[in-house]
C-alpha cells in the first residue's frame, strides 16, 4: 500500500486536473469524471481524466503536467505506465 502522504499528493493531482478540465469538456465528460473521482480510487480517476483530454484536445498547465509526471513516478514499472506517459505528452501545451 502506498504511504498516506503519496495517496494524498494523489488526491491531490486527481483534484487539480479535474478542477482544469471542468470548464473545458461537455457534460457527459464531466458526469465521467467527477463519478470516477467520487470512487476513491485516484489511479483511476487521473486516468480517466487524461483519457478525457486526450479525447477532446484539450491541454493542461505546464505546473501540472509536472505534478502528474511526479505522480507517475510513484508508478514506476507499472504495466499502464507507457500508456499514462504518453498521455501526459498529448495533454502537455
Amino acid at each position: 500500500m502506498k504511504p498516506l502522504s503519496v495517496m494524498m499528493d494523489a488526491d491531490r493531482v486527481a483534484w487539480q486536473l479535474a478542477e482544469e478540465m471542468r470548464d473545458r469538456l461537455p457534460e457527459e465528460a464531466r458526469v465521467t469524471m467527477y463519478c470516477t473521482l467520487g470512487t476513491g480510487d485516484t489511479f483511476d480517476a487521473v486516468t480517466a481524466i487524461m483519457e478525457l483530454a486526450v479525447r477532446h484536445q484539450q491541454t493542461v498547465a505546464h505546473n501540472t503536467v509536472r505534478q502528474l509526471h511526479a505522480w507517475l513516478d510513484g508508478y514506476r514499472g507499472n504495466p499502464d505506465e507507457p500508456r499514462m506517459r504518453a498521455a501526459i505528452h498529448a495533454i502537455t501545451p
